[in-house]
């Protein structure tokens, strides 16, 4: 089963060909910065990811990234309409 992180490199991968190259550096960044440091998250199997390691990783990002309301709106609809069928 593969982890977060890997479906994060897959969904990336996925998309960069429908994106500008701006965009895919700022998604880029975003990955690396708020999710691929966050070992708890990354590294957990999607079939074992649960409500209190997402809670608790949405918690500590927003904490340590302010921005992160404002941003999420717009990743979160931007994955929806990229979502290629990776259960992202």
């Amino acid at each position: 089963m593969p982890t977060v992180s890997e479906m994060m490199h897959i969904w990336l991968s996925t998309i960069q060909s429908q994106v500008q190259e701006s965009t895919r550096v700022v998604y880029d960044t975003t990955m690396r910065t708020r999710v691929l440091n966050y070992k708890r998250l990354c590294k957990t199997p999607i079939n074992k990811l649960t409500w209190d390691i997402i809670a608790q990783w949405w918690q500590d990002t927003v904490t340590a990234h302010p921005d992160t309301h404002s941003k999420q709106s717009h990743v979160s609809e931007t994955m929806g309409r990229y979502d290629s069928g990776c259960g992202l």
